[in-house]
């Protein structure tokens, strides 16, 4: 016996009737999105705030990932925090290279952390130029009118 139309249950549908992403299909709201945020963020976490294996162990679009970002503000700021902590661990790493006197972490601080006590890689000095009118005339030949350089011999002729 077949089944009637009516006793199927309808799926949820947008208004707009726009595709909701890959592989989906048009209209179909996605009615588990807040566990996959939950879980988009413990894998984060477990990630140290790195992006893009969270993404690939999560199994979430990058477009998908975005748009939550750009539509979420609490999600947005939860893997803002996520990625401070990556950040906390590296400073914190680089401490401890200081401490044993690593050469490199030495030198690496003192470039970025250092400049209010003088210490950067290059030295920053005004620049002075001396140019004497003549080699201007001499480079630029027709650039400069003849009538404002009159008075100024023509190296070529001396």
């Amino acid at each position: 016996m077949p089944i009637k139309k009516s006793t199927v249950p309808k799926k949820v549908v947008k208004k707009s009737g726009k595709g909701t992403g890959r592989g989906r299909k048009p209209g179909v709201i996605n009615l588990d999105t807040p566990q996959k945020k939950e879980k988009f963020l413990i894998l984060l976490k477990k990630n140290n705030g790195l992006i893009g294996p969270t993404l690939r162990e999560s199994g979430v679009a990058n477009q998908t990932y975005y748009n939550w970002c750009e539509n979420d503000p609490a999600f947005k700021d939860a893997c803002m925090n996520a990625k401070e902590i990556l950040l906390d661990m590296t400073e914190s790493a680089l401490a401890d290279a200081v401490k044993n006197k690593e050469k490199w972490a030495v030198s690496l601080s003192l470039r970025y952390l250092g400049h209010a006590r003088g210490y950067s890689e290059q030295k920053e000095a005004p620049l002075q130029v001396n140019i004497k009118a003549e080699e201007i005339k001499f480079s630029f030949g027709n650039i400069i009118k003849k009538e404002d350089t009159d008075d100024i011999p023509n190296p070529k002729s001396t």
